[in-house]
């Protein structure tokens, strides 16, 4: 999947669009490459053009919110040490479902 350019200029409007929409969430807290990630893919109708950072704020939103109903903090807090230190020093998202429906959360490289 390719991806497109995105500016220090869109990320933070991006995430001024996120803090709007979710003021309950410290957005200072995202990963600003992850936001970027995000925003650089292209349209899943239009594949040579990219999403717009509405829509890409919109999916951030979506993916807080199911990390506050299904308790993720509160999971993290029970999870091994190193698990999360990786999560503190890797980029992740979370995309798609398995077999089971559990969400798959991938790595991303830089």
């Amino acid at each position: 999947m390719s991806s497109f350019p995105v500016t220090n200029e869109e990320v933070d409007q991006a995430i001024g669009l996120i803090a709007e929409s979710c003021p309950e969430h410290d957005v200072a807290s995202l990963h600003r490459n992850w936001v970027k990630l995000v925003i650089s893919q292209p349209n899943s109708k239009n594949l040579k053009e990219r999403r717009t950072i509405s829509y890409a704020a919109d999916k951030i939103v979506n993916y807080l919110k199911w990390r506050e109903q299904l308790n993720i903090s509160k999971i993290l807090q029970n999870t091994s040490n190193r698990f999360k230190s990786d999560l503190v020093e890797q980029c992740f998202y979370v995309y798609g479902v398995d077999k089971l429906n559990r969400p798959i959360i991938w790595e991303v490289s830089e």
